[in-house]
């Protein structure tokens, strides 16, 4: 399972490679102006605006983060997507309105005026994929003397959104070692497309990829999808829902009670909620959490679940401090394997 993860990783890391390599770096003018409610004006190039935060790069700070409800007027000649919270889309150039905190997407024989409040996402039309990249990289240590203990925890996720489609991967990765018992790892290997409709709709396509050797767990390889929407979207919480139904294919290491390896295919339904609450401030607090039920289908009365959160917190600008949970359940697992697998870690990480 060590080379099947390596060569996984390998193939993203290739994957990623080639994608940016080839991806035009798509630069222009920075010609945007940001008015704050101080009266203050910043004049750069606006990236996004996501999760209540608009991203200028700037010529004298490089690329600033601006909470969105502090700023007071924007104006760009350059073509955006903008979003509202009930999921309404308009394409166009942004101009101040003539009320305060409203502000007008003019396009091509069309002008909307819209309350900066409503608004929850800023897409730039003419950036390139390496422009839309966003991402995290963490990593956790700890070490006991008396037993020898160490646990190793690696995390990253990368993702990049155009005007109505997203790339996300994300890796989770877990090594324990003790003198008296034997090691043991869990590797979480996930990609997911959504394509983003009107009115808060969505349609995902999902595939993941499982080890975990407290759960004899060799592989599991995951493949599916569903429709879901967005329940709630502002700039502090959103809550999405998804169903679904996916294919999985299994195999688990030889146990005391099950001595050949085990393996089997399923067909299951699949059912998601997804949390995720941002806060603002001298440091930014993110809270994800995101509970998957699967009852089978080809197995009937087996039901799986997954529970993972994650709290992260801003140390200082880009460094973050996290604490991750997760919690795996199979109610019916090959005899003599466990039916949970609990964890808490934390870790320090980058974002960009």
């Amino acid at each position: 399972m060590i080379k099947t993860g390596a060569s996984l990783l390998h193939s993203v890391l290739l994957f990623f490679t080639v994608m940016l390599l080839s991806t035009p770096l798509l630069g222009r003018d920075k010609t945007d102006v940001i008015v704050l409610k101080n009266g203050d004006h910043v004049t750069g190039e606006i990236k996004s605006l996501d999760r209540g935060k608009l991203s200028l790069s700037t010529d004298s700070m490089g690329t600033v983060q601006i909470e969105w409800e502090d700023v007071e007027r924007v104006t760009s000649q350059w073509v955006f997507e903008v979003e509202t919270e009930m999921g309404l889309r308009s394409f166009g150039s942004l101009a101040p309105a003539a009320e305060p905190k409203m502000m007008e997407i003019i396009g091509e024989g069309s002008r909307n005026t819209l309350h900066q409040t409503s608004v929850v996402r800023m897409t730039q039309i003419e950036a390139g994929v390496l422009d839309r990249l966003e991402g995290y990289v963490d990593m956790g240590f700890s070490f006991a003397r008396a037993n020898r203990a160490t646990e190793w925890t690696l995390g990253s996720g990368v993702n990049t959104r155009g005007e109505t489609r997203q790339l996300k991967f994300s890796l989770s990765s877990r090594f324990n070692s003790r003198k008296d018992l034997e090691s043991t790892t869990r590797n979480v290997l996930t990609f997911d497309w959504t394509r983003f409709f009107s009115r808060r709709w969505l349609v995902t396509a999902l595939t993941n990829f499982t080890q975990n050797q407290e759960l004899d767990l060799d592989l599991r390889s995951t493949f599916g999808g569903g429709l879901g929407r967005h329940l709630i979207q502002n700039n502090r919480t959103r809550l999405t829902v998804t169903g679904g139904a996916v294919f999985t294919r299994e195999k688990f290491a030889p146990t005391d009670t099950e001595p050949m390896a085990k393996e089997g295919s399923n067909i299951e339904s699949m059912g998601t909620v997804e949390y995720d609450f941002f806060t603002f401030g001298d440091h930014e607090t993110d809270i994800v959490t995101t509970l998957t039920v699967l009852p089978s289908l080809s197995d009937w009365g087996r039901v799986r679940a997954q529970l993972d959160s994650r709290i992260r917190y801003e140390l200082f600008k880009d460094f973050f401090w996290a604490i991750t949970l997760f919690d795996q359940y199979d109610s019916r697992p090959p005899e003599g394997t466990e039916k949970n697998d609990f964890g808490i870690t934390t870790s320090v990480g980058w974002s960009f």
